[in-house]
């Protein structure tokens, strides 16, 4: 946590020569601004997140196009901070249509869509639809193992989500016994 008190000011140093040398619209400047946003949420600062994460999202998808990796990336960023917000319903919303993008642009196993999925899954289960979640967590688990072999941290997220599931699903039913 000291760390991203560290990083804020070379992030808010390094953007304005970055917009100056290269341009608010270049992809670094994008990037850039990504990492900003994802500072912002790793601090519970939801509001900054979003903020500058529209702001990628508006900039990216005029300039680099819908189906652009940054423009993607911006608004699964933006799915996890309304997610991080509590506000559930616009972010299965946004996750559905970027996910949909996702999958036509990139496919199925592209390492974005994989987490589009995941993005989606986590959002079906913080609203308690374990039933939807768990495939979608099976799904990334099952790729990530196959690629990248068991013990990568890549894989073993997506495994400890899908155990979660599993273990609430479990507790939900011995509860309704």
């Amino acid at each position: 946590d000291g760390r991203y008190a560290q990083a804020e000011p070379l992030y808010l140093e390094v953007l304005p020569i970055n917009v100056e040398v290269l341009g608010e619209e270049h992809p670094e400047t994008l990037v850039l601004k990504q990492n900003l946003a994802l500072l912002y949420s790793k601090q519970g600062r939801h509001e900054e997140a979003e903020k500058t994460n529209l702001d990628i999202v508006r900039i990216s998808r005029s300039v680099l196009g819908e189906e652009h990796l940054v423009t993607l990336s911006s608004k699964r960023a933006l799915v996890d901070v309304y997610r991080e917000q509590g506000r559930l319903a616009d972010a299965e919303t946004l996750c559905l249509e970027t996910l949909a993008i996702m999958r036509r642009a990139l496919g199925e196993e592209h390492p974005a869509t994989l987490e589009g999925k995941r993005s989606l899954a986590r959002t079906y289960r913080d609203q308690g639809r374990l039933a939807e979640a768990a495939p979608l967590f099976l799904e990334v688990y099952e790729f990530r193992r196959r690629t990248l072999g068991m013990d990568h941290p890549q894989t073993l997220d997506p495994a400890d989500e899908l155990a979660q599931v599993y273990r609430f699903g479990l507790l939900k039913t011995l509860r309704h016994v």
